[in-house]
């Protein structure tokens, strides 16, 4: 009985050195972005139709010219001179609209460069503003600046398959933020003078802006933001707890986050909770705001946001999954075939907590009330003025890199935007938010060759976005070859062992992680 319980003990020792050499394995085997080789195309684009998302016209039968990764010419067909030996390509019955932009997206670790970003492109979104930045340069959660600069770059150029990002946000700032646990305690304001550092140190690191979250006191909120007015740093992000939206927008802050706002701020009980912290969550939140709709209260807020230029980004997907969280044909969702096995575990976690509230008396039909407020509101708020971007916030749970803001464009009609409004928060609106509406956003001569070509018109049916023909992105033709190469590589990497090793050990390092799971 001793040789054999040697034996086992030996053979499972065996084991568990073979299993950590394969994880060590996995860990170092190298991975990169995908690159499709090529130049950027002098290309003619013949007898297509040209959408013009800023007014919703259409130039039928038109010529469009590419060269040298700008838009040169384009009218109508006979009407546009072509260069010497430029490629022509038939758009006969296709659509060419601008490239579209995701305006709330994360990039995790060091990954998301050939976990995500080939996605972005092969459904024509050539631009994104990623909402997240590090903590810990050696071993981050969120990607770092540096690494997103560079990948960014480098998708430029050609040399990776990616999209331009346009700007990178801060780490949430967040005064109960465990995230922040070892580091200075300014990066987690809870005081007017932390708040002032917080900005300070923002200006000296060169962020693009400061991403809030849920959780600063007043004091703290309005220092932020009269030090960062005061250095020109942009602030963006969720909406504290303790502040009113309306305040928010006389504040300056540049962009509020997520379909939750209008409904929690068009409530009557919504002074009292800005005082009362913490405030109820969940569920037991979402009895007490829905039945206190104020009209009068709604038509403040949108009134407030509208005039004072602050851009709503609803994110509703987000919304649609926590109201579907216990559907399990929504979680069987196909496109999981693109998500790493890792990641599926931890969207998996994250389900099974919302399946747990959604399990309380009266939840489900709440979170559904909740998530359909969320949609009425913001048709209501873009018909005031309030200015809205599309955003997906993917890789959030169930939220997918790329398909998912084809999905929020459908949800923004669904909340009453037109297909053309919807298509204009994904391209000409992203633009001017970012302050570069004279390069991208439209298909005009002089700006960037960003150009999705569509199977049918998007201004008919906003889902038509989905079906791509062909994109071009700063110059570089992928056709559907190209694409199709896109799409698999991605799902390579999804089922990949190493890959897998990669994003554990990720999370294993990263500090950050360790601290949001801290008791």
């Amino acid at each position: 009985m001793r040789r054999l319980l040697r034996r086992a003990g030996i053979a499972l020792l065996a084991l568990l050195l073979l299993a950590a050499a394969a994880f060590t394995a996995g860990v170092l085997y190298p991975d990169e972005a995908l690159r499709i080789e090529g130049a950027p195309a002098e290309v003619a684009f013949l007898h297509g139709s040209i959408v013009n998302p800023r007014d919703g016209s259409v130039l039928r039968d038109a010529t469009l010219v590419v060269s040298g990764r700008k838009i040169t010419a384009l009218g109508a067909h006979g009407t546009v001179a072509l260069p010497p030996g430029v490629r022509q390509v038939d758009a006969r019955g296709k659509f060419l609209i601008p490239g579209l932009w995701d305006m709330h997206i994360h990039s995790w670790f060091g990954m998301s460069d050939y976990l995500h970003y080939p996605l972005y492109i092969a459904n024509g979104i050539t631009s994104v503003r990623d909402m997240g930045g590090c903590l810990d340069q050696e071993a981050p959660f969120f990607a770092c600046d540096a690494s997103k600069r560079t990948w960014s770059a480098r998708a430029e150029a050609g040399q990776a398959v990616g999209p331009r990002i346009v700007a990178s946000g801060s780490f949430p700032i967040d005064a109960q933020n465990r995230m922040s646990d070892g580091f200075p305690a300014y990066l987690a304001p809870a005081s007017a003078a932390d708040a002032r550092a917080l900005v300070a140190h923002a200006q000296a690191s060169k962020w693009d802006f400061i991403k809030l979250y849920n959780n600063l006191p007043r004091d703290a909120y309005f220092a932020l933001m009269d030090e960062a007015r005061r250095r020109g740093v942009a602030v963006a992000g969720h909406l504290p707890a303790s502040i009113g939206a309306v305040e928010a927008a006389r504040a300056g802050q540049k962009s509020i986050e997520h379909a939750a706002l209008f409904p929690l701020e068009c409530s009557s009980t919504a002074a009292a909770q800005h005082l009362q912290q913490p405030r109820p969550r969940g569920a037991a939140l979402l009895r007490e705001i829905l039945p206190a709709y104020s009209e009068p209260l709604c038509r403040e807020v949108f009134d407030v946001m509208a005039r004072s230029g602050t851009w709503f980004t609803p994110t509703h997907v987000t919304r649609r999954y926590e109201a579907n969280a216990a559907n399990p044909n929504f979680l069987d969702d196909p496109r999981l075939a693109y998500i790493n096995h890792a990641w599926r575990f931890v969207w998996k976690l994250d389900a099974k907590r919302m399946r747990k509230e959604l399990q309380q008396p009266g939840a489900q039909a709440d979170y559904t009330a909740f998530y359909r407020k969320g949609l009425e509101l913001t048709g209501r708020a873009h018909q005031a003025g309030v200015a809205v971007l599309a955003g997906s916030d993917a890789p959030d749970a169930y939220i997918f890199p790329g398909f998912s803001l084809h999905d929020e464009l459908q949800e923004l009609v669904a909340a009453g935007l037109t297909p053309a409004q919807a298509l204009r928060a994904a391209t000409f609106d992203a633009a001017r938010f970012a302050g570069q509406e004279a390069r991208y956003g439209t298909l005009e001569a002089g700006k960037a060759a960003d150009i999705v070509v569509l199977e049918a018109n998007p201004l008919d049916d906003i889902a038509h976005t989905r079906r791509i023909h062909a994109v071009m992105f700063n110059g570089y033709l992928y056709q559907q070859p190209q694409l199709e190469r896109m799409h698999a590589f991605v799902r390579g990497k999804a089922a990949s062992f190493a890959v897998t090793c990669k994003a554990i050990w990720s999370l294993l390092r990263s500090r950050e992680f360790r601290n949001m799971f801290a008791d």
